[in-house]
């Protein structure tokens, strides 16, 4: 019996027979591509890395730079700043250096005949600035002192960084010449301030009354300024009064602390020429050669130009 090949109906294969088949080619084909897939999952691992690898070194080269750039930065914050503090330095310096040329400053001189006047300035703090703060009670030390020059002819007030306030320009005779029936005195004063430059000339008066304060000039300093305050007669005279009631005026004469009590004489000896007796405050002694000289134009001696300059 001959045999005859058999056609194979596709169409009448069996589900299990078509799962099978599919099945055996992926599994071919898996096989097949698994290499290909690790060498691709390997490269595709080695450009990860390669690539974090180079992100790192860049984030470490950026960080690298914004810290260099902080420190410049902080750098040059820290010579601003010192730079800063040198400029308020000098401010301050210079402020100083302005508060100390603002100044008030009142002159007297009078004829050389052996008095002793007094000038003085009533603060707005109610001390007085005067002559020879050492021989004084309750004087505030904020001028210079003009009885230790020679001579001593002329009296200076100097009172720097004013306060605002009240200011009263006063003199006292303490003592004159018994033989001089009048004492002329003049007046001067400078003022500056920060709104406000003057020189005034107080003006000359022929005072005859001894210990008697006398009222010269009054105003006030007020946000930087000055201001003339005009008295009249009664004003002034309540004023003069005022200061002239214990416990108002100028400081008294305190004696010196360092002069010797004279000794008694048992026998006192009349002086032929009998010359009036020295005051505390009295000017040095005299030389003869200025005994002998006529009275002296004290205007001529170029002080009250530098002292007002």
């Amino acid at each position: 019996m001959k045999l005859r090949s058999r056609e194979v109906n596709v169409f009448g294969l069996a589900l299990m027979d078509v799962l099978s088949c599919a099945l055996g080619a992926f599994l071919f084909l898996s096989l097949t591509l698994m290499d290909t897939l690790q060498r691709v999952i390997s490269g595709l691992d080695n450009e990860t890395q390669r690539q974090t690898s180079g992100s790192a070194d860049d984030l470490r080269d950026e960080v690298e730079r914004l810290r260099r750039e902080k420190q410049a930065l902080e750098d040059e914050l820290d010579q601003e700043e010192a730079r800063s503090n040198r400029l308020e330095q000098q401010r301050d310096q210079e402020r100083e250096l302005r508060l100390d040329t603002y100044q008030i400053a009142a002159a007297m001189d009078f004829d050389f005949t052996g008095a002793d006047p007094d000038l003085w300035m009533k603060l707005p703090s109610g001390r007085w600035a005067g002559p020879k703060f050492e021989y004084r009670a309750g004087v505030q030390r904020v001028f210079a002192t003009s009885d230790a020059r020679k001579p001593d002819d002329f009296e200076v007030v100097q009172y720097k960084r004013p306060d605002e306030g009240r200011y009263i320009i006063c003199y006292r005779i303490q003592s004159r010449a018994t033989n001089a029936a009048t004492l002329t005195i003049r007046g001067f004063m400078s003022v500056n301030l920060p709104s406000y430059r003057q020189y005034w000339r107080l003006g000359t008066q022929n005072v005859i009354d001894t210990g008697r304060t006398h009222v010269w000039m009054v105003f006030d300093v007020k946000d930087g300024n000055f201001e003339h305050v005009l008295l009249d007669a009664t004003e002034k005279e309540k004023l003069e009064d005022e200061l002239n009631s214990e416990g108002n005026g100028p400081p008294v004469i305190l004696e010196d602390p360092n002069a010797k009590e004279p000794e008694p004489s048992p026998t006192p000896t009349p002086s032929p020429s009998p010359s009036p007796s020295p005051s505390p405050r009295m000017s040095p002694e005299v030389s003869p050669a200025e005994k002998s000289s006529p009275e002296k134009d004290v205007t001529k001696r170029g002080f009250w130009g530098g002292l007002f300059d």
